[in-house]
């Protein structure tokens, strides 16, 4: 399964979300449940950005994973 992030590049969404903090998934999962998962992908990233002030790493445009 593969996503598109902020930069147009495609994201093997499994393994992004192996990175991703658990607690924001949490309350993602809550509010947005179902959806899909560039959905879900967005909206993660948002809240990435607005607690570590920083991208979400494989969101950039060079992801260095």
């Amino acid at each position: 399964m593969y996503i598109t992030n902020q930069c147009g590049k495609e994201i093997d969404y499994f393994a992004a979300a192996m990175l991703m903090d658990e607690d924001i998934c949490e309350k993602l999962h809550m509010e947005l449940a179902p959806c899909k998962e560039q959905e879900f992908w967005d909206a993660y990233c948002t809240r990435h950005l607005a607690k570590y002030w920083e991208d979400f790493e494989p969101d950039k445009a060079n992801p260095v994973w």
